[in-house]
């Protein structure tokens, strides 16, 4: 089968303006929305924790992966550790919001009345955490990281520090938190108490222990 390069005639996913808008970058906007907006076998990524249909479209999260119609070329390492968060039309055909992670690809997202929540345990490819939420009436994101105390994407890579200046660049309100030594976000939150929950499976190191973020400022 032919592979199509990103100079192809297929239509970008994204106006070049409406990328900018969201700080998407431009390489990114001009891939086909069907390379674009790709979710791995349910099996290992479930529906039911990667997208959710709204008012207001459908919510999901999303890595755009090799493909046997598209050729990526020199684009495989600006995708290489990148995700997304959209907001599609119902039918798939458009993107009307986009969010984007670099070095923390969100894994899951969680919808309320008030926002939409996303998250990703690090693991051994790409270690760090992160949580997020964007609000469903304003769009405005708020995202925390929690760094990985090795081989952090927001780290000096010389000492091995926590460097902030990581972050700029990055559209909406990012912050660094310390790394998580007594929670685990592999599993989808939920509301609780006033607070986002994340529960801890009890037969895993540091036992039942939980992380509570404040559901709006998520500190």
């Amino acid at each position: 089968m032919p592979t199509a390069s990103p100079t192809t005639s297929l239509p970008a996913s994204q106006s070049a303006a409406d990328a900018s808008a969201y700080g998407i970058d431009p390489a990114v906007a001009a891939l086909p929305i069907g390379v674009r907006v790709f979710q791995p076998d349910p099996a290992l990524w479930p529906v039911a924790t990667s997208q959710a249909s709204t008012p207001e479209g459908l919510w999901l999260v999303s890595r755009a992966e090799r493909s046997p119609n598209f050729d990526y070329g020199a684009l495989t390492g600006l995708l290489g550790d990148y995700g997304e968060l959209l907001l599609l039309t119902p039918d798939r055909s458009r993107i009307l919001r986009a969010y984007p992670f670099r070095a923390v690809p969100p894994e899951w997202l969680l919808v309320t009345q008030d926002a939409i929540y996303c998250g990703r345990q690090g693991d051994g490819g790409l270690p760090d955490s992160m949580v997020c939420r964007v609000d469903r009436s304003t769009g405005a994101l708020i995202v925390v990281v929690f760094p990985s105390t090795v081989d952090s994407a927001f780290s000096d890579p010389q000492t091995g520090v926590v460097d902030s200046q990581a972050l700029a660049g990055r559209p909406g309100s990012w912050r660094l938190a310390g790394p998580l030594s007594s929670a685990d976000l592999q599993h989808v939150p939920r509301l609780s108490a006033g607070s986002l929950l994340f529960a801890r499976d009890p037969h895993q190191a540091g036992g039942g222990k939980a992380l509570r973020l404040d559901p709006v400022t998520l500190k």
